[in-house]
């Protein structure tokens, strides 16, 4: 039997994006300063606590080592001055309060490279370039599942990893990338009606589930539509959902064991959280006006990374541009997705299934920040990012919208914008405009 040949098209469909990514988000882990201000810093030490400690930090014990610090203020490897740590606040770990999947998954390449700080840094941020390509791939996946042509799924799949906001957060030290790695192949087993082993199939699912959640809070608005994908998939039932529970509890009582004892509670942000409010501002606007101008801020700050000073000159038709095409397309795609939904009483194709989950995804989400917000009395301009966890369910709205309107158009509008975000990633910086930095 002669072994299978790829078209070379075929082969370059898949290589052409994924070179492209990983050339962006390279140039990002070099360029962009130690540390950027992501937290980035914080999440360092996360990671170097695990690495060269063998222990997880724990929150209101946990101090961010100096000679981080001393990277922090590009001093290296002169030690902080005591003015220096009063400005960060005497450098609390205050992203202890984290899961930690990530932290575990990075804390071998830094240690491998603790050698140099400043290395094993650009060591852990490669690795989330890597983490990026694989998210880029999962996304691709998730559409020629559900019936999304192949140049339509790469080209969405291309335009929301490359954007600005994205592309730069997940090219530094962060557990954002890899939960959202989870979450996009915990979609790909959710969509999937009639699995072959349904009991092993939702163990997985349970596992991959767990694991999300132990990478960043935040995927926990995913529970509803993980019952709801099981609910849908006839009966029996029980099984099912016996197999999902055992599994999600199996990858989740490691940290159980450790955190309990250690905090009292399995989720310590839930408890300690309001206690590192002094570091921001986080005082709800009043009035419409108020609020108009801080929508406009989440809205911006989900396109653009923070640290970019966006200019008022020629360059500010970029901002404008994205801010009314791109946030109508994924309002315009997630409506459409949603309606459709709605109109069915059955979600028997593959496409109706994943936009059932997709709409209920981004329901979830929706009221768990609402109420997040109202439970702690806060709003942040950059909340929004937490939308980036939630990618798959908007990379499947825009895939019915290019079986809709046509994948030539949504095809040509994405490549559009993937055009767009490298322009703008080289324009920005030749301009002088960013990046907007601190101290």
């Amino acid at each position: 039997m002669q072994p299978r040949r790829w078209p070379a098209s075929s082969v370059l469909a898949w290589l052409i994006p994924i070179a492209v990514l990983l050339g962006l988000q390279t140039v990002l882990v070099f360029r962009e300063q130690i540390f950027s201000p992501v937290d980035e810093l914080q999440h360092v030490d996360y990671v170097r606590t695990i690495a060269l400690q063998a222990r997880l930090p724990v929150f209101g014990d946990q101090q961010v080592d100096l000679g981080l610090v001393s990277l922090y203020f590009h001093q290296y490897p002169a030690p902080p001055t005591a003015a220096q740590l009063q400005r960060i606040g005497g450098a609390p770990s205050y992203e202890s309060l984290q899961f930690p999947v990530y932290y575990m998954a990075a804390a071998p390449v830094y240690k491998a490279l603790s050698f140099d700080p400043k290395l094993a840094v650009y060591g852990v941020r490669l690795l989330n370039v890597l983490f990026s390509a694989a998210w880029l791939v999962l996304l691709i996946l998730l559409l020629r599942r559900v019936g999304v042509g192949r140049v339509p799924a790469i080209s969405v799949s291309l335009a929301l990893t490359l954007i600005p906001g994205v592309a730069l957060r997940d090219s530094q030290v962060i557990n954002e990338v890899l939960v959202s790695v989870l979450v996009t192949a915990l979609f790909i087993l959710l969509v999937d009606r009639f699995p072959q082993r349904p009991r092993l199939h939702s163990a997985v699912e349970g596992v991959v589930f767990a694991l999300a959640v132990l990478t960043k809070l935040t995927a926990v608005a995913l529970l509803p539509v993980v019952v709801l994908a099981w609910l849908t998939r006839g009966r029996p039932q029980r099984p099912r959902f016996v197999a999902g529970a055992t599994g999600f509890g199996l990858a989740l009582a490691p940290w159980l064991v450790w955190a309990i004892p250690v905090y009292g509670i399995p989720v310590p942000f839930v408890g300690r959280h309001p206690r590192i409010f002094h570091l921001a501002d986080f005082a709800l606007p009043h009035g419409l006006g108020s609020w108009s101008s801080y929508l406009g801020r989440l809205v911006h700050y989900f396109w653009f990374p923070w640290e970019w000073q966006l200019p008022s000159g020629t360059w500010r038709w970029l901002d404008l541009a994205t801010l009314s095409v791109g946030s109508l397309l994924l309002v315009v795609a997630t409506v459409w997705g949603g309606l459709h939904v709605a109109r069915r009483r059955a979600w028997q194709s593959p496409m109706d299934r994943a936009l059932l989950l997709s709409s209920a995804s981004l329901i979830s989400f929706a009221l768990a920040y609402a109420v997040f917000v109202v439970w702690l009395n806060r709003i942040w301009e950059t909340d929004f990012r937490e939308l980036y966890l939630f990618f798959a369910p908007l990379a499947i709205a825009l895939g019915y919208l290019a079986l809709r309107v046509g994948p030539r158009v949504v095809s040509a509008i994405t490549i559009g914008f993937v055009v767009l975000w490298l322009v703008a990633d080289v324009g920005f910086y030749l301009a002088g405009t960013c990046p907007r930095c601190y101290p």
